[in-house]
């Protein structure tokens, strides 16, 4: 019985611990392109590469030591996760966020759930209830509330920055369901670390032969910004994933996943802090999608 309970207070500390370096991602991102004066340090373009490049890095050993039990037919899978599942949206949130606060941010990334489902059920055959289905109405209901709350304009110039951030967590549902469908059979760690190294390799190249070391050993004060990215990298990707996978193994998937709802309390919370504003509207549709994204886990 003490076990138990031992086991189950340290399931909800991981959580919490998931929950706030999943959530505080998004003013890491932010903090990553600018200080706290507003100027610019490293471009989204930086950012996107540089996060991507450290990931890899972190995770290489298991690359190196674990590439033979990957089976051949997993690559052109783990070549899928590692682009939709990291490469593109690194890019689109970080270009999102030049536009979009984190607060704003953390709660659109909340629509994951609700585009795995809707994906799942059309082209991998899951089955879902009436009350999934409800859940997916109200998650798109509190989205539309987000960015019409915001008084944005409809318009190309205004809309397509929290658009990017929604099509980066489309690009993570596509991710979601390939993981579900074709790599069920590897390990986690592996699943993330080659998945990341499909699209980290690539950008270590480009790195090289960029101009961008050249202009941080120019500006010292965009190391500000390395530095941030480095602790994005490491913390968001490296370690919660430890993390999250010995969660899954002391408690349950669904559980596990629950952390959805936390990520985005925490991203606001950080939003407050560093002076961003949400309107009242926003609030209520960030409200609204969440109770969507629990009607997208519910079971009959």
């Amino acid at each position: 019985m003490l076990q138990e309970n031992k086991k189950k207070y340290l399931s909800v500390l991981i959580f919490v611990t998931l929950g706030f370096i999943w959530g505080s991602s998004f003013i890491l991102m932010k903090r990553s392109m600018y200080s706290t004066s507003g100027d610019l340090l490293l471009r989204p373009q930086e950012v996107a590469l540089f996060r991507l490049i450290i990931a890899m890095l972190a995770l290489s050993p298991t690359v190196f030591l674990h590439w033979k039990r990957i089976p051949k037919k997993s690559w052109k899978y783990l070549f899928v996760v590692g682009i939709f599942g990291n490469g593109i949206p690194a890019f689109l949130f970080a270009f999102g966020q030049t536009e979009v606060s984190s607060s704003l941010a953390g709660i659109l990334n909340a629509t994951v759930p609700l585009f795995t489902l809707i994906l799942g059920t059309v082209f991998y055959s899951i089955k879902s209830s009436i009350w999934n289905k409800i859940g997916v109405v109200l998650g798109f209901i509190g989205v539309s509330t987000i960015i019409i709350g915001g008084h944005l304009d409809l318009q190309y110039n205004r809309i397509i920055y929290p658009g990017m951030i929604i099509l980066a967590t489309l690009f993570y549902a596509i991710s979601v369901n390939t993981v579900k469908r074709y790599l069920t059979d590897l390990r986690s760690i592996d699943i993330t670390s080659f998945a990341i190294f499909t699209v980290g390799l690539p950008s270590l190249i480009y790195l090289l032969f960029s101009t961008i070391p050249a202009r941080i050993i120019e500006y010292p004060e965009l190391k500000t910004g390395l530095m941030y990215t480095a602790i994005l990298a490491l913390a968001s990707t490296a370690f919660a994933l430890i993390l999250y996978n010995w969660l899954i193994k002391m408690s349950t998937a669904l559980f596990a996943s629950s952390v959805t709802y936390l990520i985005p309390l925490v991203a606001v919370m950080w939003g407050v802090l560093d002076g961003e504003i949400l309107a009242f509207l926003q609030l209520i549709g960030g409200f609204i999608l969440l109770i969507g994204v629990y009607l997208v886990y519910k079971r009959n």
